[in-house]
C-alpha cells in the first residue's frame, strides 16, 4: 500500500465515513461492495471502499483523492459489464453510493427525489407502498440496478417506448465535481450557460461524467392505460434441435413488426449446450393497456401458433403497483436475502469486446 493511499484512508476514519478493506475481520461486507457480476473482473481487490452517506461526505472523498494524487471509481449496483464501476488499478479508492439511498415521492408536484445510490427497487417500493396505480417512474427492468448509472448512461426501461429513455425524464441533479464544489442543475437552467451545458450532459454521458452525482429529481410519468393496469409476462420457447429454419423464420417476422409504442417485448436469445432443448428464445413482455387490448395485439402480428397462443397465455393484466412487485420488486427481495458473491445470479458470459481506453 502506498503512502498516499494509507494517507487517504486515515483521513477518511477520521472524518467519520465509513471504510471497507480485503482484510476486514468481516469479509463478507467487502466483498458485497466490490463483487461484480462481469467474470472478467472477479478478481480485482480495491484496497480502499468508501462509502459516504451525505454529498458532504462525497465532497470530503473527491478532494482527498485529489490532493493525494489517486485515482477514484464510482459504484452504485454494479452492473456496468464493461467494469466501469470496478476499481482496476492498485492507487484507486472504490466509492461505493449504496448508504445515500433515500427517496422522496411528490405525487403532485409528478416528481420522486433519489439519491444517486439507490437502486430501482427502493424507487418502485414508493409507489407500491402508496398503491400509486398508474404512475411509473421511468427507470430499469432490474430491480437491483443502480439509478445513478441508469440515468446518467441514458436508461432503457420497460416503458421507454412510450416515455423515452429515462434521462429524459431528468428535472434536476446535485453532483461533485472534481475540485470537490457541489453545484445543482437543471432542466430550466438557460442552454447556453455553464450549468445548462452540464445538464444536458448528464443525459447520456454514462462512464464519461463530469463529476459524482449525489441526488437527482425525475418526473413521473402517467400510463397510458385509464384503468391504471399494465401486462406483465415471460415466456420461453425452444422448437427443438431440427427447427432451427422455423426458429429463425418466426424471429424474422418478429423483428418486422411494426410494434405500438405501448407494447415492450424483449427477445433473448438462448443457447444452453449443457441442455438438449436447443436454441431458443424468452420473450418478456411489457403492455401498457388492457389484456384484451394485449390479445389482440398477439393475434395480429403473431402467425406462429405455438407462439401465439403462449403469449397469450404467459401474461397477465394487473395493477402498475403489483406488476412492480411481481415482475420487478419481488426480484429484488429474493436477491437481497443472498450473499452477492454466492450467487450465480450475478456471473455473467456473454461475448462482449471492451475497450476501456
Amino acid at each position: 500500500m502506498t503512502t498516499s493511499m494509507r494517507a487517504a484512508i486515515e483521513a477518511f476514519g477520521s472524518a467519520n465515513i465509513p471504510i471497507a478493506q480485503p482484510d476486514d475481520d468481516n469479509y463478507r461486507d467487502y466483498e458485497k461492495l466490490v463483487v461484480t457480476s462481469n467474470l472478467l473482473f472477479r478478481f480485482t481487490r480495491p484496497l480502499c471502499v468508501v462509502q459516504p452517506e451525505s454529498t458532504a461526505h462525497v465532497q470530503f472523498v473527491v478532494r482527498q483523492v485529489k490532493q493525494r494524487g489517486l485515482q477514484l471509481t464510482i459504484r452504485c449496483g454494479g452492473h456496468s459489464y464493461a467494469g466501469f464501476s470496478t476499481a482496476i488499478e492498485s492507487n484507486t479508492v472504490l466509492m461505493n453510493l449504496r448508504k445515500m439511498n433515500k427517496v422522496k415521492l411528490d405525487v403532485p408536484a409528478d416528481t420522486v427525489t433519489i439519491e444517486a445510490g439507490c437502486q430501482w427497487g427502493e424507487v418502485y417500493r414508493t409507489l407500491i407502498n402508496g398503491n400509486h396505480d398508474g404512475l411509473i417512474i421511468n427507470g430499469g427492468r432490474c430491480p437491483y440496478v443502480g439509478v445513478g448509472g441508469f440515468i446518467l448512461g441514458a436508461g432503457l426501461g420497460p416503458f421507454t417506448r412510450t416515455f423515452g429513455m429515462g434521462s429524459d425524464t431528468l428535472q434536476e441533479a446535485t453532483l461533485v465535481t472534481a475540485q470537490g464544489d457541489s453545484i445543482k442543475v437543471k432542466r430550466s437552467d438557460r442552454v447556453t450557460s455553464d450549468k445548462g451545458r452540464l445538464f444536458w450532459a448528464l443525459q447520456g454521458a454514462g462512464q464519461a461524467n463530469f463529476g459524482v452525482v449525489t441526488q437527482m429529481k425525475l418526473k413521473i410519468q402517467h400510463l397510458n392505460s385509464k384503468s391504471g393496469r399494465v401486462v406483465g409476462g415471460r415466456f420461453q420457447w425452444f422448437p427443438g434441435q431440427d427447427n432451427l429454419r422455423e426458429l429463425q423464420d418466426t424471429m424474422n417476422d418478429f423483428y418486422r413488426v411494426d410494434w405500438p409504442t405501448e407494447i415492450t417485448i424483449d427477445s433473448t436469445w438462448i443457447c444452453d449446450l449443457r441442455e438438449k432443448t436447443g436454441d431458443g428464445v424468452r420473450f418478456t413482455v411489457y403492455y401498457d393497456g388492457s389484456k384484451e387490448d394485449y390479445d389482440k395485439l398477439i393475434d395480429k402480428y403473431i402467425k406462429h401458433r405455438d407462439v401465439n397462443k403462449q403469449l397469450k397465455r404467459r401474461a397477465l393484466e394487473e395493477p402498475s403497483t403489483r406488476f412492480l412487485y411481481e415482475t420487478l420488486e419481488a426480484q429484488w427481495f429474493d436477491e437481497s436475502k443472498k450473499f452477492l458473491a454466492e450467487n450465480k445470479t450475478y456471473r455473467l458470459f456473454a461475448s462482449f469486446t471492451f475497450n476501456r481506453e
